[in-house]
C-alpha cells in the first residue's frame, strides 16, 4: 500500500503500487483501483494526478470543516466548494 498522509490526519491508500513503463517508454507510477470498466484494474498515474488527489482531498477537508463551524447555521446543500443556507424569511 502507498499511504498519503493528508493535515487532517486522513490516509489517502493506493493499493499495491509499482513503478512501471509508461505508453511513451518512460517510468511511471502505477496502482489497482476500480478503471473506467468499473472493475479492478491497473490505473497509470504520474506526480501531477497524486497532487491533484491530494489538493482535492484537502478542499474536501476545508468544506468539512467549514460545515462544523456553521453547525449553528441551516446548511441545505454544498455544491463543489460553496455552502448553501436556509434563507429563514420572518414577517414583522
Amino acid at each position: 500500500m502507498l499511504f498519503i498522509r493528508l493535515p487532517s490526519g486522513r490516509i489517502l491508500s493506493y493499493v499495491k503500487p509499482r513503478i512501471g513503463e509508461n505508453k511513451f517508454g518512460g517510468e511511471s507510477v502505477t496502482y489497482e483501483g476500480i478503471g473506467s470498466t468499473k472493475k479492478w484494474e491497473r490505473i497509470e498515474s504520474y506526480g501531477p494526478k497524486f497532487v491533484e488527489n491530494i489538493v482535492q482531498a484537502v478542499s474536501r477537508d476545508l468544506l468539512c470543516y467549514a460545515m462544523q463551524n456553521l453547525s449553528n447555521q441551516q446548511i441545505c446543500g454544498h455544491v463543489h466548494d460553496e455552502l448553501s443556507k436556509r434563507q429563514i424569511l420572518r414577517s414583522l
